[in-house]
């Protein structure tokens, strides 16, 4: 009968000072995996945790660090998604407002929907615009659980920030 191999059944925490081969790690285990169960023997999958390619700073440092990694990885604070929301409906906001600026200097509105609102009244517009985005925002807000809903949330608030300073760039520096 051949041995069984042997997994090293160690977490990331522990296996960052391992050599390559992990010949005289003490977490060496057999591996069962290829075994057969026996007729009444339950099968439990085993939790293996993998070797992190790319180490924190605190694996670096070793044992000079001993500050958990919490202290230095907080967690998202409950305030960011609120806080990302206000910020997308005022960058919306200041959007809509140098939208219109920049449309009484004689620019163009690039957007054709967007224009043809400009066109029955600046205040129409801003009532329209400011309503979807602050649904949109509220929406984003609620489902902020959703990996999709927080990187969508920073992703749109991103851009609208990158707008009005596009906005601030264009109307205040150039003209």
């Amino acid at each position: 009968m051949e041995a069984a191999a042997l997994v090293c059944s160690a977490n990331s925490n522990i296996r960052f000072g391992c050599d390559a081969l992990c010949k005289r790690c003490r977490h060496l285990i057999p591996d069962r995996r290829r075994q057969r169960a026996g007729a009444y023997r339950p099968r439990f999958q085993e939790r293996r945790y993998y070797h992190d390619p790319a180490p924190n700073l605190l694996q670096l440092a070793g044992d000079a660090v001993a500050m958990p990694r919490a202290a230095v990885l907080p967690r998202v604070s409950a305030a960011l998604p609120l806080l990302l929301a206000l910020a997308l409906v005022v960058f919306n906001l200041l959007d809509a407002l140098l939208t219109w600026r920049a449309l009484s200097l004689g620019a163009v509105e690039a957007n054709p929907l967007m224009s043809g609102i400009f066109n029955q009244g600046p205040a129409v517009a801003i009532l329209m615009k400011s309503v979807l985005v602050a649904a949109g925002a509220v929406f984003l807000w609620r489902c902020w659980r959703l990996p999709l809903a927080r990187h969508g949330m920073m992703a749109v608030t991103a851009c609208y920030g990158a707008v009005v300073a596009y906005h601030l760039i264009f109307q205040f520096v150039i003209l």
